[in-house]
Protein backbone atom coordinates (compact mmCIF):
# COMPACT_ATOMS: atom_id res chain seq x y z
CA UNK A 1 0.00 0.00 0.00
CA UNK A 2 1.48 3.31 -1.03
CA UNK A 3 1.32 6.76 0.66
CA UNK A 4 -0.98 8.21 -1.31
CA UNK A 5 -3.67 5.07 -0.34
CA UNK A 6 -2.66 5.64 3.27
CA UNK A 7 -3.77 9.26 3.45
CA UNK A 8 -6.32 8.91 1.71
CA UNK A 9 -7.56 5.55 4.13
CA UNK A 10 -6.34 7.80 7.06
CA UNK A 11 -8.78 11.02 5.46
CA UNK A 12 -11.80 8.98 5.53
CA UNK A 13 -10.87 6.77 8.86
CA UNK A 14 -10.71 10.32 11.00
CA UNK A 15 -13.85 11.95 8.75
CA UNK A 16 -16.00 8.61 9.97
CA UNK A 17 -14.49 8.74 13.12
CA UNK A 18 -15.67 12.45 13.98
CA UNK A 19 -19.08 11.61 12.34
CA UNK A 20 -19.95 8.29 14.16
CA UNK A 21 -18.68 10.34 17.67
CA UNK A 22 -21.53 12.69 16.49
CA UNK A 23 -23.71 10.16 15.97
CA UNK A 24 -23.11 8.30 19.20
CA UNK A 25 -23.12 11.36 21.30
CA UNK A 26 -26.26 12.22 19.79
CA UNK A 27 -27.66 8.91 21.11
CA UNK A 28 -26.71 9.10 24.22
CA UNK A 29 -28.07 12.84 24.78
CA UNK A 30 -31.32 11.99 23.17
CA UNK A 31 -31.94 8.59 25.44
CA UNK A 32 -30.39 9.61 28.54
CA UNK A 33 -32.43 13.49 28.09
CA UNK A 34 -35.61 11.51 27.53
CA UNK A 35 -34.73 9.32 30.65
CA UNK A 36 -33.94 12.66 32.96
CA UNK A 37 -37.02 13.77 32.00
CA UNK A 38 -39.91 11.41 32.10
CA UNK A 39 -37.84 8.65 33.29
CA UNK A 40 -39.13 7.89 37.15
CA UNK A 41 -35.74 8.99 38.76
CA UNK A 42 -36.16 8.86 42.23
CA UNK A 43 -32.58 8.55 44.16
CA UNK A 44 -29.72 10.72 43.55
CA UNK A 45 -27.27 8.15 42.12
CA UNK A 46 -29.90 7.58 39.20
CA UNK A 47 -30.03 10.99 38.03
CA UNK A 48 -26.23 11.57 38.54
CA UNK A 49 -25.54 8.65 36.28
CA UNK A 50 -28.15 10.06 33.54
CA UNK A 51 -26.78 13.36 33.94
CA UNK A 52 -23.11 12.00 33.06
CA UNK A 53 -24.01 10.15 30.29
CA UNK A 54 -25.51 13.31 29.24
CA UNK A 55 -22.50 15.27 29.19
CA UNK A 56 -20.71 12.63 27.86
CA UNK A 57 -22.78 12.27 24.62
CA UNK A 58 -22.19 16.69 24.81
CA UNK A 59 -18.31 15.98 24.55
CA UNK A 60 -18.84 13.73 22.05
CA UNK A 61 -20.87 15.27 19.32
CA UNK A 62 -18.02 18.63 20.62
CA UNK A 63 -15.06 16.33 19.83
CA UNK A 64 -16.53 14.80 16.28
CA UNK A 65 -17.70 18.27 15.35
CA UNK A 66 -14.06 19.48 16.40
CA UNK A 67 -12.05 16.66 14.82
CA UNK A 68 -13.37 17.77 11.22
CA UNK A 69 -13.34 21.39 11.26
CA UNK A 70 -9.39 21.84 12.84
CA UNK A 71 -8.62 19.50 9.19
CA UNK A 72 -10.53 21.69 7.01
CA UNK A 73 -9.35 24.41 8.71
CA UNK A 74 -5.75 23.90 8.34
CA UNK A 75 -6.13 22.67 4.44
CA UNK A 76 -8.39 26.18 3.59
CA UNK A 77 -5.43 28.41 5.35
CA UNK A 78 -2.62 26.01 3.98
CA UNK A 79 -3.79 25.25 0.40
CA UNK A 80 -5.94 28.51 -0.08
CA UNK A 81 -4.49 31.05 1.44
CA UNK A 82 -0.83 29.92 1.27
CA UNK A 83 0.24 30.04 4.72
CA UNK A 84 3.65 27.91 5.92
CA UNK A 85 4.37 30.23 8.89
CA UNK A 86 3.41 28.51 11.82
CA UNK A 87 2.34 31.59 13.62
CA UNK A 88 0.30 32.71 10.92
CA UNK A 89 -1.77 29.59 10.53
CA UNK A 90 -2.03 30.04 14.62
CA UNK A 91 -3.34 33.59 14.08
CA UNK A 92 -5.52 32.60 11.60
CA UNK A 93 -7.25 29.81 13.96
CA UNK A 94 -6.85 32.21 17.07
CA UNK A 95 -4.76 29.22 19.21
CA UNK A 96 -1.19 29.42 20.50
CA UNK A 97 1.61 28.34 18.27
CA UNK A 98 2.45 25.50 20.44
CA UNK A 99 -1.23 24.11 19.87
CA UNK A 100 -1.02 24.47 16.40
CA UNK A 101 2.49 22.82 16.46
CA UNK A 102 1.65 20.17 18.40
CA UNK A 103 -1.87 19.19 16.14
CA UNK A 104 -0.48 19.01 12.87
CA UNK A 105 2.53 17.30 14.25
CA UNK A 106 -0.17 14.96 15.24
CA UNK A 107 -2.12 15.00 11.82
CA UNK A 108 1.42 14.31 9.97
CA UNK A 109 1.62 11.18 12.25
CA UNK A 110 -1.51 10.13 11.58
CA UNK A 111 -0.99 10.47 7.14
CA UNK A 112 -3.15 13.26 6.80
CA UNK A 113 -0.24 15.42 5.11
CA UNK A 114 1.98 13.12 3.09
CA UNK A 115 5.24 14.72 2.38
CA UNK A 116 5.20 17.06 5.60
CA UNK A 117 7.18 18.09 8.00
CA UNK A 118 8.13 21.26 10.78
CA UNK A 119 10.64 23.16 10.05
CA UNK A 120 11.48 24.07 14.29
CA UNK A 121 13.69 26.16 13.35
CA UNK A 122 11.81 28.42 10.56
CA UNK A 123 8.44 27.61 12.38
CA UNK A 124 7.35 26.71 9.66
CA UNK A 125 5.13 24.23 7.86
CA UNK A 126 6.60 22.87 4.80
CA UNK A 127 5.58 20.31 2.38
CA UNK A 128 8.03 18.14 0.54
CA UNK A 129 8.23 17.56 -3.16
CA UNK A 130 6.29 20.68 -4.04
CA UNK A 131 5.66 21.43 -8.22
CA UNK A 132 8.52 23.55 -8.59
CA UNK A 133 8.66 25.61 -11.63
CA UNK A 134 12.59 25.70 -12.98
CA UNK A 135 12.88 28.23 -15.89
CA UNK A 136 15.14 26.77 -18.47
CA UNK A 137 17.21 29.44 -20.54
CA UNK A 138 19.39 27.27 -22.56
CA UNK A 139 15.89 26.15 -24.58
CA UNK A 140 15.76 27.54 -27.96
CA UNK A 141 11.84 27.69 -27.90
CA UNK A 142 10.45 28.78 -24.31
CA UNK A 143 7.31 26.94 -23.47
CA UNK A 144 4.13 29.00 -22.47
CA UNK A 145 3.12 26.87 -18.75
CA UNK A 146 -0.28 27.10 -18.19
CA UNK A 147 -1.05 26.83 -14.67
CA UNK A 148 -4.34 25.56 -13.47
CA UNK A 149 -5.90 25.42 -9.87
CA UNK A 150 -7.09 22.39 -9.39
CA UNK A 151 -9.65 21.45 -6.27
CA UNK A 152 -8.70 17.90 -4.41
CA UNK A 153 -12.13 16.13 -3.96
CA UNK A 154 -10.98 14.44 -1.29
CA UNK A 155 -9.34 17.13 1.35
CA UNK A 156 -10.54 20.33 -0.64
CA UNK A 157 -7.12 21.58 -1.07
CA UNK A 158 -6.29 23.97 -4.19
CA UNK A 159 -3.07 22.75 -5.98
CA UNK A 160 -1.44 24.51 -8.46
CA UNK A 161 -0.70 22.01 -11.54
CA UNK A 162 1.22 22.32 -14.86
CA UNK A 163 0.39 19.37 -16.94
CA UNK A 164 -2.76 17.58 -18.13
CA UNK A 165 -0.91 14.23 -16.78
CA UNK A 166 -2.33 12.89 -13.25
CA UNK A 167 -0.78 14.54 -10.30
CA UNK A 168 -1.26 14.15 -6.73
CA UNK A 169 -2.91 16.15 -4.07
CA UNK A 170 -0.09 17.99 -2.38
CA UNK A 171 -1.73 17.85 0.95
CA UNK A 172 -3.58 14.48 1.09
CA UNK A 173 -1.37 12.89 -2.12
CA UNK A 174 -4.76 11.70 -3.77
CA UNK A 175 -4.58 11.26 -7.59
CA UNK A 176 -6.09 14.87 -9.46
Amino acid sequence: MNKQQISNLTIIKHKIMGFLANVFGYALVFIFGLTLLFGKLKDAPSIISVIIFIILGTLLIVCGIKRIQRFNKYISIISLENQTSLENIASSCSQSIDFVTNDLQAMINKKFFTNAYINKNTNEFIMKNKNIIVENNNSKKAKKLEIRVITCKNCGASNNITSTSTVECEFCGSAL
